[in-house]
């Protein structure tokens, strides 16, 4: 439960952004610990500018960002990622050939003896899963046999890995 107390997580303020026209202005929030946040508006609204702005796919042209009361200005995805913030695209980015187990630790794969450790990546998969309710779900079904809300889940499964 989030305390309204407590010092914010992530700050913005007077987030703007311009291309050739404003498509963001004056856009100002604070996530406090425990706070769950949703943004809402119609298409073209900017939801989608500013959760990029913050996850460092795109600059703000702007506004001052803050996290855990220090500036905070990402210069890429792995910068943000990095500093444990991390988005869950629309348009997803799993590989639907690939097994769940196998999508949730593509760049970290444990191996033994230089081949993957099949028996600790369905462990390390299923627990990853357990965190976000996919827990009757086998980690070795392909992605692409997964409906949208539950390879939306995985996705979600991933983004939590380190954090």
């Amino acid at each position: 439960m989030s305390n309204p107390s407590s010092p914010a997580l992530l700050s913005l303020s007077g987030i703007g952004k311009t291309y050739v026209e404003p498509v963001l202005s004056e856009v100002s929030l604070e996530l406090r610990p425990g706070q769950i946040l949703a943004l809402t508006g119609e298409n073209g609204a900017g939801k989608s500018t500013l959760s990029k702005i913050v996850c460092g796919l795109v600059q703000s042209t702007t506004g001052a960002m803050q996290l855990d009361g220090q500036p905070y200005q990402p210069r890429s995805r792995t910068e943000a990622e990095q500093l444990g913030i991390r988005m869950v695209m629309q348009e997803l980015n799993l590989i639907p050939t690939l097994s769940i187990a196998e999508n949730l630790f593509l760049n970290q794969l444990p191996q033994r003896f230089g081949w993957i450790d099949k028996p600790k990546l369905a462990a390390l998969a299923q627990a990853q899963m357990a965190a976000v309710g996919l827990t009757d779900i086998d980690p070795w079904t392909p992605v692409g046999d997964l409906g949208v809300g539950h390879q939306q889940m995985v996705e979600i499964a991933r983004n939590l890995i380190g954090s």
